[in-house]
This record gives C-alpha cells, structure tokens and sequence, in this order.
C-alpha cells in the first residue's frame, strides 16, 4: 500500500486521480479513525492548511503514527503547487516521525505554466508575487525565492537546488523544474535512493513512471442531463471570469446574497431563501452554480465563514432534492461542504484532467463528487450554451 498525506481535498483528490490514472484502486479519506475502504492507495487528508504552524505539526505527528499502523511501502507528501500552507513544519513532522534526514521538495506543475528557475517560482514568465497567488486571502506569496516562500527554517536546513547539482545529504531541498525532463531526473532520484518525496501531483507521475507503472486514462463524456449543482468559493481573478462566461452562455448563477457576508438576526431565513433559489433553478434546468459574487472583505474570518455558509447552503439543498453531480472548486470550499454533509471516505472514480477529479462517496445514496483547486480550469467546454447539444 502507498501512503500519500495532502493537506486539503483538493490536492487529496488530484494525487488520487492520477494514481487512478496508473490502474491503482485508490481511496480518499478525510479521517483514518474507523477507516473502512482498503485500496492500493491511501490518500489522507488533514485539512492542515488554514492551521497555525505549530498546530499543523502536531496533527501531521499524530497522522504520521496513524499511517504507520497501515504499513505502506511508502510515502508521498503532497504539497501545494505555489507553495501555500504548512509546508515547511508538515513536512518535518512526517518525515521525522519516519525517520527521514532530507526531503526532496518539488511543489511546481511545469504543464500548468509553473516553473523553478535558479530558485526562483515563476507562474508563466511572471514572478509569482507578480499575480494573483500575491492576493491569496490566507496564503499570499509575498516574495518569489522559494527558500523565503517556506518561511524561516528552524530544525531543518531548506536547500536550493540546480539540475546539475548533487542532493545535499540532509534538510528539505527545493529542486528546480522547467519540465517533465527535469521531473523525471529528480524523481529517478527518489526511487534509488533513501528521500522523503515531496511535491505537487506531477513530481508523483514522474515518480509513478520511474516504478515502471504505465498510465491508463479514461475518456470521459459530461451527462447533460444528469442534475449538476456547481459551487465556486474561489475568489481569484481566473475564476471570477470563468463564471461570468457562464452566465453569458445561458447557465443559472445564483451569487450569495451580500446579507450573508456578515453575521445578522435573519441570517437562517436569508440562508434559506437562497437555497430555495437554487433548488428552483435545479428543478427547471440540469445545471446550476451557485458561487460567492462579492467583494471579498480583509477581515481574517470571512474565508471560514463563507465556507460554512456554503456548505451549509449545499446541506439545505441535497436534503430537498437528489442531484447526480456536486462540482466544487477550491479546497477549502469542498473542505467545508463535505464536513457539513458528513462525508470522510471517498473512492476515485476518474480524473478528467490534472486536478479535476470525480469521487464517490461511501455513502452511495450521496452524488458524485469532483473536485479541483480554484486556481485550476475546469475541462474547456464543460459549460456550454443552453441551446447547444
């Protein structure tokens, strides 16, 4: 069995799509306690990325001594691509609780325009404290040097390193990759010798072909008839335009209503008057969205609220009406929809692309659920116009 820890669903779907991908029976579980699914792979989810440093240490030590007892042959430490969250204190907590002396960290997505130049992150040709990850309302890239990235080190050296250098003995080391060539030297790397693997889902490829796995995708077609309900609680620029194309093909978006964006007396019944909006709209067309709409305040507890609001939202409507297909972007948003709906153990279905990936819940009365980061497109084409076929 292959261990894989992320710190949120939706790099926790993404590695399990594309171990999908290469034939292996994969799972998604949000809590180990009381694990019924067994599968080649285990893919665990500690929704560490909002927490404190400190805090996240301590639940990756904790998931560290839970993965132990399953055995895995292996590990992989999944990471945010731009380097987002607890990396740093995650990483050092699970690879001292197995007995690691150097990581090799490889956050970056070269297919997706996400490179490591000389140790410095770049998005495309800008700097990534040039775009929007710079806004990010939780994690902004305040530099583009990845050493500052991860932050101060403390027990653990952070490294630097070229494609023509040796790997340093110990610490976390940041390795550049421009593409899958580079991918694939350092994941030949990993395979002969004694590394903790770290990085973003396409390091994992690298590393899955460097095993003499052989990939095997599936087509996949959209059920247009199917009952679709979409929630967006992205906030970045790429997303905003992606839902105004939407609505200019003829799809329903219904925006929360700004009442909802702070705390008030009526706040249930406007809770529920929304909700009553999206289930009229589910009844008349198969396809709805529903997603944020406002202006995002600074305040450092809107994140979290506008979560639970929308998974609340999204509790009221499956209690009133099966829908076939829950569509949800952002990781943080899908975090707080599947703990309101009370789902922990998932089995991969498909990934339709890099971070697009389709799920079932245990519960097999629930919907099937896909999930990718807010910073990711959704297949081209997905929403067409009412009117087309």
């Amino acid at each position: 069995m292959i261990g894989i820890v992320a710190d949120d669903i939706s790099g926790a779907a993404e590695v399990g799509g594309v171990c999908q991908r290469f034939g292996l029976e994969t799972c998604v579980v949000r809590d180990v306690d009381g694990l019924q699914c067994s599968a080649d792979v285990i893919v665990i989810d500690t929704d560490s990325r909002s927490l404190g440093p400190i805090e996240a240490g301590k639940r990756l030590s904790r998931v560290a001594n839970q993965l132990e007892e399953l055995k895995p042959e292996w590990i992989y430490k999944k990471v945010d691509s731009v380097l987002r969250g607890n990396v740093y204190d995650e990483v050092i907590a699970l690879g001292d609780s197995f007995g690691f002396e150097r990581a090799l960290l490889l956050p970056a997505n070269p297919s997706l325009g996400r490179q490591i130049r000389n140790g410095i992150y770049y998005v495309g040709d800008c700097l990534i404290d040039k775009t929007d990850f710079a806004h990010d309302p939780e994690h902004p890239a305040r530099c583009s040097d990845v050493i500052g990235l991860l932050g101060r080190p403390t027990s653990w050296s952070v490294t630097s390193c070229r494609q023509e250098s040796s790997i340093p003995n110990e610490g976390i080391i940041v390795g550049d990759v421009r593409n899958k060539k580079d991918l694939n030297r350092w994941a030949s790397e990993v395979v002969k010798e004694t590394i903790f693997p770290v990085g973003g889902s396409e390091f994992l490829v690298a590393i899955l072909k460097n095993l003499n796995l052989e990939e095997d995708p599936c087509l996949w077609e959209f059920k247009r008839d199917d009952k679709n309900l979409w929630i967006s609680g992205s906030t970045s620029a790429s997303c905003r335009y992606r839902i105004l194309e939407a609505e200019e093909r003829g799809l329903t978006v219904i925006p929360m209503p700004a009442s909802l964006m702070e705390v008030h007396e009526d706040e249930c019944g406007e809770l529920r008057t929304w909700a009553e909006r999206v289930l009229d709209s589910l009844s008349n067309f198969p396809e709805t969205i529903v997603t944020i709409g406002q202006p995002i305040s600074l305040k450092p507890e809107i994140p979290a609220r506008l979560g639970l609001t929308l998974g609340r939202l999204s509790k009221i409507v499956l209690e009133n009406m099966p829908i076939d297909h829950l569509w949800m972007e952002g990781g943080a948003t899908a975090s707080f929809v599947l703990e309101e709906l009370g789902w922990k153990e998932f089995e991969v279905v498909q990934e339709i692309e890099l971070g697009v990936v389709s799920m079932r819940p245990l519960d097999r009365s629930a919907p099937t659920v896909t999930i990718k980061p807010g910073s990711y497109e959704w297949p081209k084409g997905i929403w067409k116009r009412r009117t087309d076929k």
